[in-house]
This record gives C-alpha cells, structure tokens and sequence, in this order.
C-alpha cells in the first residue's frame, strides 16, 4: 500500500508544471547613493534607514522605473542595534516603494553591500525576480553602547561600544582590526612610510576627482534637521578635512607602521542601485548602464582577512575567463592602505589601476555600505566596454568581489 502511494505521488510530482528556467544576464539600470558624513558629523541627526530610503529613493527616480515595479529589496547594515525590526525594510518603505515588497537585510560586515548585489543578481539570474534594489546603509554616528542583560556585578559595571565590539573586532582572537593590517604589514614588510605614501594620494585623488566633476551624478544631496535647523549636505565631509602637514604625525595604535591616517575613517552613508535580468528590462522598458558579469566570495584564516580579495579576485577572473590584463580599473576598498598594498603585490597590478578618485581612507567606510559604493562607482567612471572588478576584505577572514562591464 505504502509503495502505491508512493507511485502515485511521484507520478503526479513528475507531471507537474515546472518548467528550468535558462540563466538571465544580469544589469545594473541605474545607482544613487548620499554624500558621506564623518564620524559624529553633518549626517549624525539622520538614522542609516533614513540614508537608505534616500538612496533608494532616487536610484529608482533614475533608473526611470514605478516603484510599484520594485519585486524585491536586499540591503546591506552592519551594526543594526537600536535600528528598529527589519532595517532594510524601513528603508524600503521610507522610500515610498509598496508594502507588498519583501526585503531582507544582508550582514556580511565590510561587503554586506556587495553582498546585497551579488544575492540580487543571484536571484535576477535564475529569473526568480526581474527588477530588483540592493545597496547598504550604516550610520556609525547613531551605533549605541550596550550593557550585559542580568543583575548589577560588585565593582561597577562595563559597557561595550557595539561598532567596536561588533563591527571592529576579530570574533577569535579579540584583535582589534587595525592589529590584524599591523600583523599583515610586518609579514609583508610594508612599511609606515609605504602606507602614509598611499593614505597621502587617497586624499589626492579625491580632491582631483571632485574638482573634475567625476562624482556628479552619482552623489544626491540630503536635507538635514538638526534641532529647528535644516540644511542640505551635499558632499562627502572628510576629504575636506584633510591635512597634510599633520598626516604622518598621526598616532599608531596597534603597533608601528598602521597609524590613523592611512586607516579608513568611520562614516555615515548609503548607496542603492536597481537590477534588472532581461526580462525585467524589456518588461519596464529600461535602459541598462553596466552587465554583471560574476562575482565571488572567499575566506581563509580570520586574522589574515587583509589578503581575501586576492583569493576573491583570483577565483572571480577564473570563473569569468579573463586575465588581471583585462581589467581597465579597480577598486579594493580602503579599509587600511595596507590592504589595498599588498593585494596589489599579490596580484602584480598596478596601483595607478586601484581606487584612481581615492576611497575609503579619504571618504569614510559606512561598513554596509561601502561595497555598494564602490562597484557603483566603478559603474559611474569606467567606459563603455571596459571591464572593472571591486573587492572588499571582510572581518572573519572573508572577502567579496565582483566583476562588471560598463555598457
């Protein structure tokens, strides 16, 4: 009786209406992200799903689509306490998109924004949806401290700094992360001089970029209440407070040669871009600026997490088919100069390639954000044709990359 039942419903499960689905490209319509504000700065008054919903707002204003049109939303944030329930779907809904829209929050540390694309393009691929918005947000400005659930211990009591603790800080080891760069400089042999050299032209670069007009279009002013007060923010803050007299004085507290300078500078931001597969582009009518060619994840001992986007990066252009010779720009985020330094070694590209308008160092790492902005950004600048790959190390030993091609 058992095995009839068994034949029968294999029968009827084998009859059933499913149909494989072939692979669908997978494009980038259009990108928006918010100026970045510096620690405790301009932003300080705005929560990260507010900088999210203005984002997302005007990604899907550019890419010319109804936001009843949005099938689904993935957005990366890192430090999410006191954010509320669902960050991703505040922003979504802060954005005027429709209430039937499901949305998930990605927390991948340093790549969540990344993360947030590839997962979209992963899910556009297999036509499981046709238009999509993923991006990341962080107010590291707004991170609370946190106190131990339980009585009150003799001797006082001790509260953590969730962006240290959560955000900053090896799980394994208790190193903080800028002792993990320290350790990679030493093995490496990369030294003070070589990481401030790089800090110094991270800041260049971006003010080159921003005098040339490159970041037009990409950045979308904000308006800003601080008490009865609203004003608008309109670049990012903290090139503007570069110095360079003072630069290589800054203090290293992890060891010898990562001082502050040529660290990356904690943020306030957010970056949205809408994906669309082929049917969702001649379904909406859209106008595609970039292909999503591939993408990659790769992890190996935590504390080494400075040199994952050289294993991402290899295994990326494997799967792509293509040599480092092909790619006509880069850009591996800033965390600490010395990551962008030795997976350069690692890899034999040349640093002229890597971050050419500055980067995390310059402009400030909102953690979920930031691997947002920089493929977005690669969008922005490469030309048409041209091929560009983005790269993030993240805390645990991991690291995402992913691979575009201007339109």
């Amino acid at each position: 009786m058992r095995n009839s039942r068994l034949a029968v419903f294999s029968r009827q499960f084998s009859t059933t209406r499913y149909h494989l689905r072939s692979i669908e490209e997978v494009f980038i319509v259009s990108h928006a992200r918010t100026p970045l504000g510096s620690f405790q700065g301009q932003l300080q008054p705005v929560t990260a799903t507010q900088l999210g919903s203005h984002a997302i707002d005007n990604a899907v204003k550019k890419a010319g689509v109804e936001k009843i049109s949005i099938e689904e939303v993935y957005m990366g944030c890192v430090l999410q306490s006191a954010l509320g329930q669902a960050p991703a779907r505040q922003a979504a809904l802060g954005a005027g998109l429709p209430k039937s829209v499901p949305c998930t929050t990605v927390n991948k540390v340093c790549a969540s924004g990344l993360k947030a694309m590839t997962l979209a393009a992963a899910q556009l691929a297999v036509g499981h949806r046709s238009v999509m918005v993923a991006g990341g947000m962080e107010s590291i400005s707004n991170t609370p401290f946190t106190l131990a659930r339980g009585l009150t211990p003799y001797g006082g009591i001790q509260m953590k700094d969730s962006c240290q603790h959560d955000g900053l800080t090896d799980a394994y080891s208790g190193w903080h992360m800028g002792k993990c760069a320290e350790n990679t400089a030493v093995k490496l042999a990369i030294s003070k001089t070589d990481q401030d050299d790089y800090g110094i032209l991270s800041y260049r670069r971006t003010e080159e970029a921003i005098a040339k007009g490159v970041l037009d279009g990409e950045i979308f002013p904000i308006q800003v209440k601080k008490g009865k007060k609203i004003f608008s923010v309109e670049k990012d803050e903290e090139v503007q407070r570069f110095d360079n007299h003072s630069f290589r004085n800054t203090p290293c507290p992890w060891g010898d040669t990562v001082g502050v300078g040529s660290c990356s500078k904690l943020a306030d931001g957010a970056s949205a871009a809408v994906l669309a597969n082929n049917t969702g582009i001649k379904m909406h009518n859209l106008q595609p600026i970039a292909r999503i060619v591939a993408y990659s994840d790769a992890a190996l001992e935590p504390i080494d997490w400075p040199m994952a986007p050289s294993l991402g990066i290899k295994d990326l252009l494997k799967r792509a088919g293509l040599t480092k010779n092909d790619i006509a720009q880069w850009e591996i985020n800033e965390a600490f100069a010395v990551v962008v330094l030795a997976n350069a070694r690692e890899l034999d590209i040349d640093i002229n390639s890597i971050n050419i308008h500055g980067g995390a160092i310059s402009v400030g790492h909102p953690f979920g954000m930031s691997g947002a902005r920089i493929t977005n950004h690669l969008v922005h600048t490469l030309k048409k044709g041209q091929y560009g790959v983005a790269s993030l190390c993240n805390g645990g030993g991991g690291a995402g990359s992913i691979l575009v091609q201007k339109l």
